[in-house]
Parts: structure tokens; sequence; C-alpha cells
């Protein structure tokens, strides 16, 4: 093989792999699972919706939109206790947010703590 080719080679796959790099900036990667996770959701497919979120968690630990979706996912399956730690961050990101509070007292209520379900 010539040098001009091997260099033609070289040059290819150094571009391919910026090119490959640049695709999975975190940025990036928390996009595609907030995408995913919102298809999952819209179609009620929560389980799957909940995979997409978490990893976006792992990416932004603070990322509210992930956060409220985890909720609301546990919450439309009846995971209460799981929801519970989300919706409880959720309230402390955004306390004037009444879906919120209208879920965590829901979830007291049914916990029998009806002081703080108030």
């Amino acid at each position: 093989m010539s040098a001009a080719a091997r260099a033609w080679i070289f040059l290819f796959l150094a571009v391919l792999v910026v090119v490959a790099g640049c695709s999975r900036s975190p940025e990036a990667k928390k996009a595609r699972h907030l995408d995913r996770g919102d298809r999952y959701f819209a179609r009620e497919q929560y389980h799957e919706a909940l995979i997409e979120y978490a990893n976006v968690l792992r990416i932004d630990r603070v990322n509210m939109r992930a956060i409220q979706q985890l909720a609301l996912s546990h919450y439309q399956l009846g995971e209460l206790a799981q929801a519970y730690p989300y919706f409880v961050k959720l309230q402390e990101l955004d306390p004037e947010n009444p879906d919120v509070h209208l879920k965590l007292g829901t979830i007291y209520l049914l916990s029998r703590k009806r002081e703080e379900a108030r």
C-alpha cells in the first residue's frame, strides 16, 4: 500500500473518530435519553420511560424534567414508595407546583400521614 493511500486511510479514520466522539457528548446523550423517555411516557410505557429518565440523571443529577417524569412514571405504575423521593426533590426545586403538592399529599394520605398531607 502506498504512503498516500495510508495517509488517506489514517485521515478518514481520524475524522470518523472525531465525528463519533461528537455524537456521544454528554449533552447529546442526555437529549437522546430525554427524547426516548418522553416518547415512552406518551405511549404509557412507563417501565421503559423509567430507564431512559434514570439514564438522564446519571448524566445530570438535577435535571428537573427527568426527576419529574421519574416521579410521574412511578406514580402511574402505582409505585408510590419509589415516586415519593422524586416528588420530595421536585417540591424542593419547585415549591409552587400544585401538581407536585397534590400527588405528594395523596402519597401522605395513603401512608396515613394526615399532618404531612395538609
